[in-house]
């Protein structure tokens, strides 16, 4: 006569698979965990190596998700750049002496600001503006991006040594006491 086989009892399987969880679980950890190994084969006051390794690594990475953003017209603008775009000369006294406080809203003695968010190109123009957080007014609103379209060339972001386009954002606030500056 045939015999009936028994199957393995159920917690021989258990044991088994708990086993073998915690081996891997714990490989997973100790490799998350272990410090980087020091390189003790360079001298500790040769630095030079170091930052010139690091120089190489940065020229020839590319961008990381995030760094980048893509126009409509299939370029790219980044968002950070080795050397950020600045404004040519003092941006504060340029707005003072070009912004106006709207009539629209001087009765009203609203005071808010807004967002814009632009690029400046390759040659300092300024392309794009857009407004990301608006001020709650269409009057402060407008009179912002009048300014921004009016402003002068600023100084390029570079990339490497080279000129890059570069999203921007600019907050601009309106105060009821500024006049007809």
């Amino acid at each position: 006569m045939l015999q009936k086989m028994k199957p393995p009892k159920r917690s021989f399987l258990l044991i088994a698979a708990f086993a073998l969880t915690i081996g891997f679980m714990s490989t997973v950890l100790l490799a998350d965990t272990k410090a980087p190994e020091k390189n003790t084969s360079a001298a500790p006051h040769d630095s030079t190596a170091v930052v010139i390794d690091m120089d190489v690594v940065r020229r020839n990475t590319p961008p990381k998700a995030g760094e980048i953003t893509l126009t409509n017209v299939g370029g790219i603008a980044f968002k950070t750049v080795d050397k950020m775009p600045a404004f040519n000369g003092d941006m504060q006294g340029w707005l003072r002496d070009n912004m106006q406080y709207p009539d629209s809203v001087r009765a009203e003695k609203a005071k808010d600001g807004c967002l814009i968010q632009f690029i400046v190109s390759e040659k300092g123009e300024i392309l794009r503006p857009q407004i990301t957080r608006s001020s709650g007014d269409a009057g402060l609103d407008n009179e912002a991006m009048r300014v921004l379209s009016k402003m002068p060339n600023w100084v390029p972001g570079a990339q490497k040594g080279n000129p890059v386009p570069v999203v921007c954002n600019l907050a601009i606030y309106f105060k009821p006491n500024m006049g007809g500056c």
